[in-house]
């Protein structure tokens, strides 16, 4: 009866650990290799909620308008840095307004390609 429980937890917590996948990125900037092309870049995404019905913002579409304001940039090497993603809300007396932002500084580098 032990092993059958303890297989259990073993399952159950490895169920777990799948759902919880990460993806990150690491940009070292020690060195002075790089420059900044546009500064304090900002994404928003604004959801109204009226009587508990509305729409929710969400963090792809502020960095999908944070893209948008990117486009005309030329560069060989750019990389966004310093990405912050933040959530705002207001209330109102029957309602709520909610705003997701992302902000980010846009970078190119400027040393020998790796």
């Amino acid at each position: 009866m032990r092993n059958v429980c303890a297989a259990m937890i073993l399952f159950a917590t490895s169920l777990c650990a799948l759902g919880q996948e990460r993806i990150s990125t690491e940009l070292n900037l020690k060195k002075r290799n790089f420059k900044v092309l546009l500064s304090n870049l900002e994404g928003k995404s604004v959801g109204v909620f009226i009587l508990f019905f509305g729409a929710t913002p969400s963090k792809a579409k502020a960095m999908n308008d944070l893209v948008k304001k990117m486009k005309n940039v030329e560069g060989n090497c750019v990389q966004l840095a310093n990405v912050v993603t933040s959530r705002k809300v207001v209330f109102f007396l029957i309602g709520a307004v909610l705003i997701d932002e992302v902000r980010a500084d846009l970078i190119e580098f400027t040393g020998p390609k790796p």
